[in-house]
């Protein structure tokens, strides 16, 4: 059995108010094609589907096309499970109807964790089980108690989301003496994963680390995570594995090589590989004096493709100096470059910064969450502590299908 494992695609994330419709339905086209070369028989997509839990309907549009193509494939099964930027509810409202066509969609933590179990079949016999573990969310995993310190609300999300798996993991025991692949997803923030975008790891109040790769289950044949965006084994446990993003999604990871994960189960033996995904849009950062960004600016072609680079520009200079701005963005008019942010920091402690195409009605609020907290000079640790609070009720309007304006 072939396996693709992906996630984090985050359709409908805009940075700094940039849409990225366009990048993403180039991968998953791509996706597409991968599938039916590589003549997968099973996708897996370990959470965060969308990027916000009321998403526009360009980009579940994008969603709902990719399974009808999907469906045109070899791909035999399809097991999508809920992140925490997806609302369960939306994920799971065509659940029934996914299902008579192999698509099992786990939006959230079910009351029992023999229901999270899919057991795949092909003509007639089970070719694998999958723990189809979603985002365990905070209810999910504890009771709250007025007062707790963060502490223990770490421990006991911790001891939660062990418990868990140990459950899911115990359960799956009987399936092992029909020698077939058993496989858990997750998306979660497991210790010693390396992370270069942002907030992808404090994922609960309280703490980080939310599990070690060593406390799943020895029944697993391979856990597939999301979450962290950056493709990689946890710790030296080869078959616990990130598969990353699968374009940019911020500056932070540019330097990422974007990926999907293909798994071959063969007798008694798991290939591993990772498979570049093309990327149509390059994220571009350059840091420095003005001259010296202006000389690496004009280092650049013009561009002619049909997805113009996007850029952040850093300016260091002694001083201000009125014009820096104006001579930055021609050059970049000149080369066919879209100008995304422009900061100027100076010797003087007056930082400028400056976003281009941005609108107000872009901001998610969490954003303008964040600002209100910085605004009334909140302490990191407190502000940190409001936010999470604030995630969770967000979440709860969502799931209760009140409108966020």
């Amino acid at each position: 059995m072939k396996v693709l494992h992906t996630s984090d695609w985050h359709l409908g994330q805009k940075l700094r108010g940039n849409i990225r419709d366009t990048e993403h339905q180039f991968v998953l086209d791509w996706l597409i094609e991968t599938i039916i070369q590589e003549e997968i028989d099973l996708l897996l997509v370990a959470g965060d589907i969308f990027d916000v839990m009321n998403p526009p309907n360009s980009s579940r549009k994008l969603y709902y096309q990719f399974l009808a193509k999907l469906l045109k494939t070899p791909c035999r099964h399809i097991v999508i499970i809920g992140g925490n930027h997806d609302a369960p509810s939306m994920l799971n409202a065509p659940k029934e109807l996914l299902e008579t066509l192999n698509i099992h969609v786990i939006g959230a933590a079910t009351s029992f964790v023999e229901d999270e179990i899919i057991v795949l079949k092909h003509n007639n016999e089970v070719e694998a089980v999958i723990a189809g573990v979603p985002f365990l969310r905070d209810q999910d995993l504890r009771k709250s108690v007025a007062g707790e310190d963060d502490l223990s609300i770490h421990e006991k999300i911790q001891k939660g989301i062990y418990q868990h798996y140990s459950a899911i993991g115990k359960y799956c025991e009987q399936y092992q003496d029909l020698r077939i692949p058993i496989i858990a997803t997750g998306h979660l923030y497991a210790s010693a994963a390396k992370t270069s975008g942002e907030n992808q790891d404090n994922i609960y109040m309280g703490g980080i680390d939310n599990i070690s790769a060593d406390q799943f289950s020895d029944v697993f044949d391979y856990v597939a995570l999301g979450h962290i965006h950056t493709a990689q084994p946890v710790a030296k446990h080869r078959h616990v594995r990130y598969s990353g993003s699968i374009i940019p999604l911020s500056f932070t990871e540019i330097e990422d090589k974007k990926s999907v994960t293909i798994l071959d189960f063969k007798k008694n033996k798991l290939e591993i590989k990772m498979l570049p995904t093309p990327i149509p849009r390059q994220l571009i950062s350059v840091v420095g004096t003005y001259e010296e960004v202006l000389d690496k600016l004009n280092l650049f072609d013009v561009y002619e493709g049909d997805f113009r680079h996007w850029l952040k520009v850093e300016v260091q200079v002694q001083e201000y100096q009125y014009g820096i701005e104006d001579a930055i963005h021609e050059v970049c008019k000149e080369k066919k470059m879209t100008l995304i942010i422009l900061k100027i920091t100076t010797n003087q402690k007056i930082n400028i910064e400056y976003e281009y195409d941005f609108n107000l009605n872009d901001l998610k609020p969490i954003d303008i969450f964040k600002q209100k907290c910085d605004n009334e000079n909140i302490t990191s640790e407190n502000a940190e502590r409001l936010q999470n609070t604030f995630q969770e009720l967000l979440g709860w309007m969502t799931e209760q299908e009140i409108d966020i304006v």
